[in-house]
């Protein structure tokens, strides 16, 4: 039986609301889901409603908004966009922090406690 298998032996499918083990994930690969800022604000902006779906639209918005406060300068959409269907998406969803379904074009957050911590402690660093 594997760690997705329901009671009778079937594969469960319903994660939508669960989380994830905190013990799964070991602190290295965290933080290296965790190292590219965009990958962090992806997690903190999903994070604020953990309940939702958002679509990458909107999280594209997203980061582009936060991109120009944090440096002053308007990215390119593609860019952004393109990475996250290309690189930060997939990355988080084998991390399971998020579920990310890309016919849809949507993506969902998994709680992790000790990644919030984390990001909490990383975000006090990255703001000194």
């Amino acid at each position: 039986m594997s760690p997705n298998d329901g009671r009778n032996g079937e594969r469960s499918d319903d994660r939508a609301n669960s989380s994830v083990d905190d013990s799964e994930l070991s602190l290295n690969a965290i933080l290296e889901v965790l190292a590219h800022h965009h990958r962090r604000e992806i997690v903190r902006i999903l994070a604020g409603d953990p309940n939702e779906t958002a679509s990458v639209r909107s999280l594209t918005e997203r980061l582009l908004e936060r991109e120009r406060e944090r440096t002053g300068v308007i990215p390119g959409r593609q860019g952004i966009e393109t990475s996250l269907y290309h690189v930060h998406l997939p990355k988080l969803a084998d991390a399971e922090l998020v579920e990310y379904d890309p016919p849809r074009k949507t993506v969902r957050y998994r709680p992790n406690e000790r990644v919030r911590e984390i990001l909490k402690h990383l975000r006090k660093a990255e703001s000194e």
